[in-house]
């Protein structure tokens, strides 16, 4: 599986290693539940959003074992996903099986990001992602 985010530069990043167990949240229907005179009744929102949260490593030392279409470093990877805090950037995410087709595609925002360093030197770190959906204006007839 690879992860591929591309920022709105047209810069794309390749996550270096991703962890055997991964998860999607796959969104749903949000629902909320309202108090009226005769009762409690639940009403349908919207589309809920999808999100994921990876934990694993970028590397800053050399390992074979490493994603080979990985094109950062550690701390290139820390910058990348920085920015994209920094400026409020909408990052595009592909998620793609072992035969390069994409299983996934979705706008996204970089949620939170937090990264330590480990004893070798390379980076761990946690990303949690979230969808981005773009509003989409409707006309409104004229009474």
């Amino acid at each position: 599986m690879n992860i591929l985010f591309i920022n709105k530069s047209g810069d794309g990043a390749y996550l270096p290693h991703i962890p055997p167990d991964f998860e999607i949240n796959g969104g749903g229907v949000e629902v909320e539940e309202v108090t009226t005179l005769d009762g409690k009744i639940t009403v349908q929102n919207s589309k809920a959003l999808k999100s994921f949260s990876i934990s694993a490593m970028f590397p800053v030392n050399d390992y074979y074992w490493i994603n080979k279409n990985a094109n950062l470093r550690g701390w290139d990877y820390v910058r990348y996903f920085g920015e994209a805090i920094d400026n409020q950037e909408v990052l595009k995410v592909y998620i793609l099986n072992q035969k390069g087709k994409t299983i996934l595609y979705m706008p996204c925002i970089v949620e939170s990001f937090s990264y330590r360093i480990d004893r070798a030197g390379d980076v761990q770190y946690t990303l949690d992602i979230k969808e981005c959906a773009s509003l989409k204006p409707q006309k409104v007839k004229k009474i």
